[in-house]
């Protein structure tokens, strides 16, 4: 990328080289991946530029880009894929805009958009696929965070009863058919468009998965505190537009109980991957989310050994060093 350290000199001179003129660049808050975004007020109009990690940016570029299309096709409301510059490692997108689910929500824990960002996700999932990509989607993802970044910050150390446990909860969650899931659906990557249109972010890693990946996250978004009554809501709500779009959602009491499973799978890989954030990346203000899914942990009923279990060896949220 011949000098260019920066992220903004990389993205300045990523617009130049396809005829834009930068006139502002903001940088946008950082997520928990190693790219970079900034948005960048030109003379044609508001542009995302995506600074892509020197080393693993290509592949993820291509990766974005063939979701993008697949989403794109499906008729979800994506970004637009302006260009690519893989000499510098930067990807131009349009921008959906700055307003994210998430201030809504915290304002209205059950607003009538609600049934907008669940109506795409099942969009999303309900994209037909053949296998899930390898990596660290699968139901083993949730394993390696918490052991290796999670339990040494909680304090825990020595011989674990973890790996037994984790391995039963992800053959359980594997049980579940797979579907497509965008693998980050919280509300922090759905965008309120100026028509007032949802418009989805942060796809890369959409791959095939427990089909209730994507409705867990959601549902126990660590970027607030839903109360188990409010997470029902949610819960009801998407198995009612599962059914109306031909997916198995099964009984009510049955659709919820696999829910609360995928929630404990997920919730395990957000307590390791924040844990790994605030640790080894310095980026502290995941320690409200760590905080969040911990308690979303303990907060959900022990309707199941599995569940009970991992409760029972997950320090509770007080008792994480401060």
């Amino acid at each position: 990328m011949r000098g260019c350290d920066s992220a903004a000199d990389r993205a300045r001179i990523s617009l130049a080289r396809h005829g834009f003129r930068a006139c502002h660049l903001t940088e946008l808050p950082p997520g928990a991946g190693h790219r970079r975004y900034l948005r960048a007020t030109t003379d044609r109009g508001p542009v995302v530029c995506c600074v892509l990690d020197p080393v693993r940016g290509h592949p993820a570029a291509l990766r974005f880009c063939a979701v993008q299309a697949r989403l794109r096709a499906a008729g979800i409301r994506v970004p637009r894929i302006i260009a690519y510059d893989q000499p510098n490692g930067v990807l131009l997108q349009s921008d959906l805009g700055g307003d994210s689910l998430t201030r809504i929500l915290t304002q209205d824990r059950t607003p009538a958009v609600m049934t907008s960002a669940l109506t795409v996700m099942v969009s999303i999932n309900a994209i037909p696929v053949t296998a899930a990509r390898p990596g660290g989607t699968g139901p083993m993802a949730a394993a390696h965070p918490l052991l290796e970044w999670y339990l040494p910050y909680a304090g825990e150390t020595g011989p674990t009863a973890w790996p037994p446990v984790l391995e039963s909860l992800s053959r359980a969650v594997a049980r579940q058919p797979l579907l497509l899931q965008h693998n980050d659906f919280h509300s922090g990557n759905l965008i309120i468009e100026p028509d007032g249109r949802l418009g989805v972010v942060d796809f890369q890693d959409a791959a095939a998965g427990p089909a209730l990946t994507d409705l867990a996250t959601f549902t126990f978004d660590p970027a607030l505190r839903r109360n188990r009554a409010d997470r029902d809501t949610v819960i009801t709500s998407a198995a009612a537009i599962w059914r109306a779009s031909g997916l198995p959602a099964g009984p009510d009491a049955a659709f919820t109980a696999s829910v609360h499973l995928a929630a404990v799978h997920r919730l395990l890989q957000l307590i390791g991957v924040c844990a790994r954030l605030i640790v080894r990346d310095g980026k502290t203000r995941y320690r409200r989310e760590l905080d969040n899914a911990l308690w979303y942990l303990h907060d959900l009923p022990a309707t199941s050994g599995l569940t009970s279990t991992v409760q029972r060896l997950v320090s509770s949220p007080h008792a994480r060093p401060a």
